[in-house]
């Protein structure tokens, strides 16, 4: 069954640190190890609100020494320690998967599976604001879902999921919200997403 969730809007005053605000909302968990066979690594959880102009989001990770060795845009960190959300706005057909180490750099690209993607370009990946380390906190402005361009996210809703990962860490894990149903290991299935109710 597919899990929801109800996306506050969270207004952020100019002196106000809006990562420390997304402490005192839910933290949800990722609770699934989807492939047995690999350990479930460090535990996550993510806590996600709004802006309306932009998507909030922070990943509280339990790892003590996180393997970072990629630090540019769309270089392949889920090889290294990672976390990762993946978005559609039409309901599957099409997503973005955006992934970061703990260092902050991401991954973003665009399409219908995982053989049919599209990196977004360097400069739309860098409106993207993160605050690196574990805790992870980002503000991801709607403007870089440059195929979709939705002007509001109040009353709206997405599929999503969100995922740890490290393929080559020394134990390599994974980790999701919603549960995916593969033999193996594979993110890229909307068919698992869940739902995201922005209020």
């Amino acid at each position: 069954m597919s899990k929801s969730i109800e996306v506050p809007r969270l207004v952020i005053h100019p002196s106000e640190d809006w990562s420390l605000a997304m402490d005192n909302l839910t933290r949800h968990s990722l609770d699934y190890n989807p492939w047995p066979a690999y350990k479930p690594g460090a535990a996550t959880h993510f806590s996600i609100a709004h802006s309306d102009p932009a998507i909030l989001l922070k990943f509280y990770v339990d790892e003590a020494s996180p393997r970072i060795t990629y630090h540019h845009p769309n270089d392949p960190v889920y090889k290294d320690s990672c976390v990762e959300f993946f978005i559609s706005f039409d309901n599957g057909r099409n997503y973005y998967n955006m992934e970061w180490n703990a260092a902050g750099a991401c991954l973003m690209a665009y399409g219908p599976d995982r053989n049919n993607r599209n990196f977004l370009p360097e400069s739309i990946i860098q409106n993207i604001v993160a605050n690196p380390g574990w805790p992870l906190s980002l503000q991801i402005p709607i403007e870089v879902f440059i195929h979709d361009a939705p002007v509001s996210l109040s009353g709206t809703s997405a599929t999503a999921n969100f995922y740890k990962c490290g393929d080559d860490c020394p134990e390599p894990h994974y980790r999701a919200w919603n549960n995916i149903r593969t033999t193996a290991p594979d993110y890229h299935q909307p068919r698992f997403f869940g739902e995201l109710l922005f209020l």
